[in-house]
């Protein structure tokens, strides 16, 4: 794909980089600033927010955009600014929510204004999951947080994604039923929760919004299209990022799927085998 112009490195977060206590400790912030110091081209593709990367990430100083929400925006960390966004068409959004209410289910509307200014609109009737969610984010100081009766009325805005935290057999029903009616159109992310026991986690965003397709952005933004790209994961949402890449790395506690797919099997993400693995052989 690359040429041997040079490299870009790029990591998941949760499960991947970061170690089971979901934050990214000093040291290894110091140590990844380091290599970015000497040159190094490396950056983060999460499903998190870029305000949730901030918190987790302690202050990270990088030169090139983060991609979120699974693709869905290529961010600048420090700011929040948003560079690309990926937003689901409108009677997608709302069919794909009709497909969960049909099942019983109120999902979570992320919205947007574009470039700074996020939403997450969130029903005041809710599971455990969703509470547990809330009280992390309320924690956080999570600025995007609004609480409504039917976060249904948010669909005609600059919707993102939509997201269900349920149990793990009506999370793949609404899965299913995405991917039924909408195919390609529409992006849904299956993975359970590693920090809420019991609990798993589907996001649905626009077709157009892969890691992937958010990182080759992010390289052709900075100049570096010519460059190697060498990946970093662990689950499912990352398949296409390592499609993308020319040397994808798997973490020893990932999915079988993401095993399969990579080129190299590494260490245990609670090792902190990705920034071992950097340290040893990014090239600036």
């Amino acid at each position: 794909m690359g040429t041997t112009a040079g490299t870009v490195y790029v990591s998941d977060l949760d499960g991947t980089l970061l170690p089971p206590g979901g934050r990214l400790p000093d040291d290894d912030r110091r140590a990844i600033e380091g290599l970015v110091s000497r040159g190094v081209h490396f950056t983060v593709a999460s499903a998190r927010s870029v305000v949730s990367m901030q918190g987790v990430l302690g202050g990270l100083r990088l030169t090139l955009p983060v991609v979120c929400f699974n693709g869905g925006f290529v961010s600048e960390l420090a700011t929040g600014r948003h560079l690309r966004v990926a937003t689901l068409e409108t009677e997608r959004a709302r069919g794909a929510w009709q497909l969960a209410k049909d099942l019983g289910l109120i999902p979570i509307v992320s919205t947007t204004d574009g470039v700074s200014e996020d939403q997450v609109w969130i029903a005041h009737e809710r599971n455990e999951g969703v509470s547990l969610y809330v009280q992390d984010r309320e924690a956080a100081q999570d600025p995007r947080l609004r609480f409504v009766d039917e976060p249904g009325g948010e669909l005609g805005g600059r919707v993102t994604c939509l997201t269900v935290i349920e149990r793990r057999e009506a999370a793949e029903a609404w899965e299913r039923a995405v991917l039924a009616e909408y195919g390609d159109a529409l992006q849904p992310h299956l993975f359970d929760d590693i920090y809420m026991e019991g609990w798993t986690w589907v996001t649905v965003h626009a077709g157009a919004a892969t890691k992937g397709s958010a990182v080759r952005h992010v390289m052709e933004r900075a100049g570096l299209a010519d460059h190697r790209l060498v990946a970093f994961g662990d689950q499912e949402n990352d398949l296409s990022l390592f499609a993308e890449a020319d040397h994808a790395v798997a973490v020893a506690n990932a999915v079988d799927a993401a095993k399969d797919a990579a080129d190299e099997v590494i260490g245990h993400h609670a090792d902190g085998a990705v920034l071992r693995w950097l340290q040893e052989h990014a090239e600036g």
